[in-house]
């Protein structure tokens, strides 16, 4: 490989024809790399949804020209142009790479072997001197770069040792939170809180194994769930204590009752992750004990599965990546493509999570001059006093990637009273019981926690809170006792480990609250303009930025009642005049989208696919006719959204 840039990209584009791309993929994303003499760098990487402000963006470009357009600005930030790239990866549209090809496996499907390799390369030290077993599991595949995605198995497993790969389909449980997000309108965050959050415990039958690896048996799951989801919905008080432990009276009626489903479906998750792992053990001789576990896919948000899983196999050590959902799938693109492409090994480590855009242009406080009190150099003594008083906005350098604010772009608040938790929910618009994260010095964690590892840098561990410790931390605490940990150590962040260290000598806690700092339905904030807007909206006294102290005053002033829009917010509300001319050019006979979307998931339909013929539209419109009589769901509701 030449030294240079590369850029690995998960972005759809909608041209004439691609009737795949009718329906985006969530969370699309892109990853700039730089390569040396075998070692790799990644530079930058860039969530679509920071830049548009749809969280989970999942909206098409509308050419080619257009896509290009916003990498050129993207990378513009790195003061790079498209010229200056070797290498494009991923997205077809997006392909120069010359001859270089990576193996394509005709079994499993690539959105699950690209998940794959972001774990389990994210330190090649550790990838090519230990035995690990990895997992790919999240909801299911996407037909964005694998057109055959939906006739192949949808996860991916695999045994590595000393860096020989050997890669095998395995189940997930993610269909299973898919389904019960479409029965029930929360997303799977809230859902997994919710389910620790109630003491109401459904007294059914042993749970069935729901082995889940393709469409016909994520089908066959979702009949036996449902089956679940109808029994509980259907208690009463009546069969308290018969069929169910009773009602918590802290919850609604109906939070009781998702909250029961949402356990008996956790308790399905972690068995089919059980099965997973003892049947690789095995399979091929391997003591857990002895090997890395390295996790990748949505499901690997799951923190108490992880945690779970570490504690009873006692792995070694835990590979995962912040951006661990479809939020990272750029990553594994260029990991993978790298691995295939460089002679001799490779040498790559993810280190923190920081490494997303950077906003530091400070003259756009100008503007805000009326609402500026003071500006002052950060000190620590003063954050303190600060965050004592109430919490604060953080913005501060690089983001962090991925779903999870690690605090960068974060709320902070101290962890020692319920009011700063009950400040922070009102302030998201969340739940009353819904917690607040800490992040732990990482050499007191041991003190503070139960930790199933040494350090989870990126939120994806769920730790109990040591028994003496719990009452001097209740606004980090779930209901249950647990909290999602975050470790942070110098050199993670020598700023906001200075802080923490400092917090730490004035009150005897090593702990901050975090918590993510954006309106409820809106991404991560990217900007300085938007996280001003934020901290006045919300009536923040202070906000810290790029190191800076800003008291704020005249909040009654600024009229500003929305989010701030984000630079490329075209994207989301597309006209309507061009948004018909999209849909004219690849759907000119108006197959209805349900009737697409359904035979997207049928790979034998692909033939059938030439919607831009009124033969082949007739034909696809006819055959799905057939089949959702006997397969009968709601796709456009389930499937896309």
């Amino acid at each position: 490989m030449r030294n240079g840039y590369y850029l690995s990209t998960y972005i759809c584009v909608n041209e004439l024809g691609n009737v795949y791309n009718l329906f985006s993929r969530h969370d699309q994303n892109m990853a700039l790399w730089k390569y040396e003499d075998n070692k790799v760098e990644l530079v930058k990487f860039w969530e679509l949804e920071r830049k548009t402000g749809q969280k989970g963006h999942c909206k098409s470009f509308y050419n080619i020209e257009d896509a290009k357009r916003f990498m050129s600005d993207c990378l513009a930030e790195c003061n790079l142009s498209l010229e200056d790239i070797n290498e494009i990866w991923g997205t077809p549209e997006f392909v120069q790479a010359g001859d270089r090809t990576v193996p394509v496996d005709k079994e499993i499907s690539e959105h699950a072997i690209n998940h794959l390799y972001s774990s389990l390369l994210s330190d090649t030290d550790k990838f090519y001197n230990n035995t690990i077993i990895g997992l790919a599991v999240d909801g299911g595949p996407d037909n964005v770069i694998d057109k055959d995605a939906f006739s192949k198995k949808y996860y991916a497993g695999c045994v590595s040792v000393n860096g020989q790969i050997e890669v095998f389909p395995v189940y997930s449980p993610g269909m299973l939170w898919d389904r019960m997000r479409h029965l029930t309108g929360l997303r799977e965050g809230s859902l997994m809180a919710l389910a620790t959050a109630s003491k109401s415990q459904y007294y059914g039958e042993e749970f069935p194994l729901l082995l889940i690896d393709d469409y016909n048996s994520m089908m066959e799951a979702y009949k036996k769930l449902d089956v679940i989801y109808d029994d509980i919905f259907g208690l009463k008080e009546e069969d308290t204590g018969k069929k169910f432990s009773g009602f918590d009276s802290m919850f609604s009626e109906q939070d009781n009752k998702i909250s029961m489903v949402a356990k008996v479906v956790q308790e399905i998750s972690i068995k089919i992750m059980e099965y997973n792992i003892e049947t690789i053990c095995k399979k091929y001789g391997l003591k857990s004990e002895q090997c890395i576990l390295a996790l990748a896919g949505g499901y690997g948000l799951n923190c108490p599965t992880n945690s779970h899983l570490c504690i009873k196999y006692k792995f070694k050590d835990f590979l995962a990546v912040p951006c661990i959902s479809d939020s990272g799938v750029a990553l594994g693109i260029g990991l993978r493509t790298f691995f295939h492409s460089i002679q001799g090994k490779m040498d790559f480590s993810f280190g923190n999570a920081y490494k997303g855009s950077c906003d530091n242009d400070m003259s756009k406080l100008d503007k805000y001059k009326e609402f500026i009190q003071q500006i002052d150099e950060l000190t620590p003594e003063v954050w303190v006093a600060d965050i004592q008083n109430a919490p604060v906005v953080w913005f501060d350098a690089e983001a962090e990637i991925g779903p999870r604010a690690l605090g960068h772009r974060s709320i902070i608040a101290d962890p020692r009273s319920d009011k700063s938790k009950d400040r922070l929910n009102v302030v998201k618009i969340r739940e009353w019981w819904r917690p607040v994260a800490p992040i732990v010095l990482e050499e007191h964690s041991d003190e503070w926690f139960e930790m199933c590892c040494r350090e989870t840098p990126f939120m994806l561990h769920t730790c109990k809170i040591r028994e003496d410790k719990r009452d001097k931390v209740p606004a980090i605490a779930h209901l249950d006792g647990t909290a999602r940990v975050q470790t942070m150590k110098q050199e993670d962040d020598v700023r906001l480990y200075m802080l923490i260290t400092e917090f730490y000598k004035e009150t005897g806690v090593p702990i901050i609250c975090n918590t993510s700092l954006n309106d409820k339905g809106e991404p991560i904030i990217d900007s300085i303009d938007q996280a001003m807007n934020f901290a006045l909206r919300k009536e923040f006294e202070v906000i810290y930025i790029n190191g800076k102290r800003i008291a704020l005053k005249n909040h009654q002033n600024y009229t500003k009642t929305t989010v701030e829009e984000r630079e490329w917010r075209e994207f989301v509300a597309i006209d309507e005049a061009k948004q018909l001319e999209r849909e004219n050019k690849i759907n000119p006979y108006h197959v209805p989208k349900d009737v697409i979307a359904y035979a997207m998931i049928f790979w034998e339909l692909e033939e059938s696919m030439d919607l831009l013929t009124e033969e082949g539209a007739a034909k696809i419109t006819k055959i799905v006719s057939r089949m959702s009589k006997i397969n009968p769901m709601d796709v456009e509701t389930f499937f896309l959204n």
